[in-house]
């Protein structure tokens, strides 16, 4: 068996929008993600990596070995549409930008959600 690339796996039950998860994907890893939280934002099933349901969780040892099992080139080519995603959606001076703003907000005294 030939060495396979590494792939990010973030089996979660509820989460937001983990920072490590981005930054697998920043760094060009396919995903193998649950649909937990903001993570389903980020994955695009089949195109950057790939979803699964909380509520099917027997299934990750199936689809971690799917994964390992994938064309090399294929799994090589969600990573870089994973890095793109990131990069257009995920920029760090925007990420920057808006915890600047949050933090700012809140030290006024306003709510996160105003």
């Amino acid at each position: 068996m030939g060495a396979r690339p590494c792939t990010g796996y973030f089996p979660s039950l509820f989460d937001g929008t983990p920072n490590a998860l981005l930054e697998a994907m920043a760094a060009g890893r396919p995903i193998l993600s649950t649909d937990a939280g903001g993570q389903a934002d980020l994955i695009e099933h089949g195109v950057t990596g790939a979803l699964l349901s909380t509520e099917r969780l027997d299934v990750l040892p199936d689809a971690i070995e799917e994964m390992l099992d994938l064309d090399p080139r294929e799994r090589a080519q969600m990573g870089e549409r994973a890095r793109a995603f990131v990069a257009t959606n995920h920029r760090l001076d925007d990420e920057r930008c808006a915890y600047q703003a949050l933090y700012a907000r809140l030290a006024s005294g306003a709510s996160v959600a105003e």
